[in-house]
């Protein structure tokens, strides 16, 4: 039933008056109580009624809405009913008991007439629901489609094959790590593309192999292009420095600083050079006289220290002049001490009869006394 705002309607009292002129006497009457308080009456509060009742409680208008219950027997049944609807009560035959039971424990009573209908249509079990839900096992069965269609759909996912292949108007950079350059040209001129070298240092590949290639690989180019292939030459080239002359010390700390390692220590007799003194290197150090020496971080290098001895022959039986003369030489530069022996008769040539260090390493610079038969 359509209803404006209740200042452009006729009023309440015209409108009940006219109804009474037009409707004939009826076996239900309209008690004076009821027909004062009340505008509209909508029987049935399903999804249109409620609608209606509540678009014509908004507007100001006095609402009571009837639903289904007990079958009436008697038309004063009826007119009872819609009595207790104009005193604001709701007219059901139940316990009245259960109706205070509102929403959160509110007692119906301290609710509006309005407030009061909406409550029963949303707690009343004795209405009767016009829509039905469908049965379970349509639910049931339609999960089941549902599952079963994301599954064929995940199974068909999972088995397409990727494809791999490459036109024929492109080819893909393989990865030519680790491989001599050799190779790698030969791998790339199989596919149809040129190669070019390029050199670098490097700490972890090795000389001679691959470091990368640019394009790197994976790329896809056309035939013909040109990849540049970086080969390493090993690491870094270090310069040996020169130690000779140094005390061990002082060499061993140089060519850590370098980033070299100490190898072997060797010591050698020399009649010139101090002893703990290093003589020589192995490889080589830097001659200031040419280009430096250079090895690579981690080299290994030998050294050769003095020992501050000089090896002493055996001179007994040798003239005293030859046996002199080769104490002082170059190789041994040691101090000839002639010793006269009055006990034994002269020999020509004076050979020596003794000597007062034996052969072997004796210190640099010593003394040798010579004996001979001076009698």
């Amino acid at each position: 039933m359509a209803a404006s705002a209740r200042n452009d309607a006729p009023s309440a009292s015209s409108r009940r008056a006219a109804k009474a002129q037009r409707e004939p006497s009826s076996s239900i009457a309209c008690s004076p109580a009821v027909c004062s308080s009340v505008d509209v009456v909508v029987v049935g509060l399903g999804a249109a009624g409620g609608t209606i009742a509540a678009a014509l409680a908004e507007r100001g208008l006095q609402v009571v809405g009837l639903e289904a219950g007990p079958e009436l027997v008697r038309p004063a049944d009826f007119r009872d009913d819609v009595e207790i609807a104009g005193r604001g009560k709701i007219p059901v035959h139940r316990p009245a008991e259960e109706l205070s039971a509102g929403l959160f424990g509110a007692p119906t009573q301290s609710l509006t007439g309005s407030a009061q209908m909406f409550q029963q249509l949303t707690e009343d079990q004795t209405m009767v629901r016009t829509q039905r839900r469908p049965p379970a096992i349509w639910i049931w069965a339609g999960i089941a489609s549902v599952l079963a269609i994301i599954i064929a759909t995940m199974f068909w996912a999972f088995s397409l094959q990727q494809v791999n292949e490459l036109p024929e108007s492109s080819r893909e950079v393989p990865s030519l790590t680790g491989l001599t350059f050799d190779d790698a040209q030969t791998q790339l001129q199989e596919l149809d593309l040129a190669a070019t070298e390029a050199k670098e240092a490097s700490d972890s590949v090795p000389d001679g192999q691959v470091i990368r290639t640019d394009p790197i690989a994976g790329t896809i180019v056309q035939p013909g292009a040109v990849v540049k292939v970086v080969t390493s030459t090993g690491k870094d080239p270090v310069a040996i420095p020169d130690v000779v002359n140094q005390t061990l010390d002082e060499a061993v700390a140089a060519l850590e600083a370098a980033g070299l390692q100490k190898g072997s220590v060797t010591t050698e007799n020399s009649p010139t050079i101090a002893g703990n003194i290093v003589i020589r290197t192995d490889p080589a150090g830097s001659d200031p006289n040419n280009s430096s020496t250079f090895g690579s971080e981690g080299t290994v290098v030998n050294l050769v220290v003095s020992s501050g001895l000089v090896t002493l022959p055996d001179l007994v039986g040798q003239s005293l002049a030859a046996a002199t003369d080769l104490l002082g030489t170059s190789a041994l530069q040691l101090t000839a001490v002639p010793m006269p022996d009055s006990g034994c008769a002269q020999v020509p040539g004076s050979p020596v009869t003794a000597q007062s260090v034996g052969p072997g390493d004796v210190p640099q610079r010593s003394e040798v006394q010579l004996t001979y038969c001076a009698g």
